[in-house]
């Protein structure tokens, strides 16, 4: 059995899952034939189809209670867990590195990974725009065993050689990784032309509706996406699905999302506008929202009227600001899977 790749992704949310299959995609290019498996609670359908997924519980992610709010209570609860289960996840995850014969570990970003490579004596690499001891910081705040949480994931971390530093992200804390490397965007980027993907949607050429694209994970309740459209009749709504997302990112005026990693990258890839409501609990969010500004024109919606389908005044500000002429490198897959085929190299 040849050795194998391993990446090891976070479950939460579609975002870590989806940069990482891109990264697989690319380092399958780059280095045909080389073995690779991934470990994650992520669906299947995330990965490319031909690539063995192992599902894992391993990183404790966030809990979220609806789509705009983190329960603290609940994700510290589940940290806790984790972290008082550890020494028999490693042994595991280590077991299942040795029977793979693991060349590499790679991590998007869960910090057991880290401990599970050093002792199954794999060298290992994560990529991320965060850490998950960041994210948990101010909800363990008040909490006595804070620093004791904290200390564990960073240690777990230190473990790792390298950190691929995406954009987007937190500024400081990196210290705890033995060399931090900046890459850039991790995004899908439309290479198809306008009228193309217009065809594929079955829309007339003279269609002149500016064009809306709702793209929250789960969706929305349809008696809130009929207000908005009742609201806003010289607007054109789409949903994914027929395209893929990124040709319909491309050809939106218009992109309406929670914030993230995933919809944050691939709206500053096409230099495509978004419209968000405010998310309570995220600590990312307000990162984003200044670093993705410089990229593109945002507007934030109130929940309430977020929620009321009442965006009208929203998507017509929002449509009035200049558009966005700066060019954001998306080809962090390519470096990120040089990276990774450099490092196998040397070891």
């Amino acid at each position: 059995m040849k050795q194998a790749v391993a990446f090891y992704v976070s479950g939460h949310g579609y975002g870590h899952a989806v940069r990482m299959a891109r990264v697989i995609r690319r380092f399958r290019e780059i280095v045909p034939g080389r073995r690779i498996v991934v470990r994650t609670v992520a669906p299947k359908w995330l990965f490319p189809p031909d690539i063995a997924v192992h599902p894992a519980d391993f990183d404790s992610g966030a809990v979220e209670n609806g789509p705009l709010r983190i329960d603290a209570r609940a994700t510290v609860a589940r940290l806790r867990k984790l972290i008082r289960n550890r020494a028999g996840i490693v042994a595991r995850e280590a077991s299942f590195l040795r029977n793979e014969r693991a060349a590499l570990l790679v991590a998007d970003v869960p910090f057991l990974a880290g401990e599970a490579a050093a002792t199954a004596a794999v060298p290992s690499i994560a990529i991320g725009n965060f850490t998950w001891d960041w994210i948990y910081e101010p909800l363990l705040a008040g909490h006595n065993d804070s620093p004791e949480l904290l200390r564990a994931m960073r240690e777990s971390y230190g473990k790792m050689g390298h950190f691929l530093r995406l954009p987007f992200g937190q500024a400081e804390g990196f210290e705890i990784f033995p060399r931090v490397t900046e890459v850039p965007l991790v995004a899908s980027v439309s290479t198809r032309g306008a009228g193309e993907i217009l065809r594929d949607l079955g829309l007339a050429p003279g269609d002149r509706r500016r064009r809306l694209l709702i793209a929250m994970r789960g969706g929305l309740p349809q008696g809130i996406l009929a207000r908005a459209a009742a609201g806003s009749p010289d607007y054109l709504f789409l949903e994914p699905g027929q395209v893929e997302f990124a040709d319909l990112v491309k050809i939106s005026h218009i992109v309406v999302s929670k914030l993230g990693y995933g919809i944050a990258a691939a709206c500053a890839a096409h230099a495509t506008p978004l419209l968000y409501p405010p998310r309570t609990g995220f600590r990312e969010d307000a990162v984003l929202e200044q670093q993705l500004r410089r990229c593109i024109p945002m507007r934030r919606i109130t929940e309430e009227r977020f929620f009321d389908g009442d965006w009208k005044r929203d998507i017509d500000a929002l449509a009035q600001l200049e558009p966005s002429m700066r060019q954001v490198p998306s080809n962090g897959d390519l470096v990120c899977a040089e990276i990774i085929r450099k490092t196998l190299d040397a070891g």
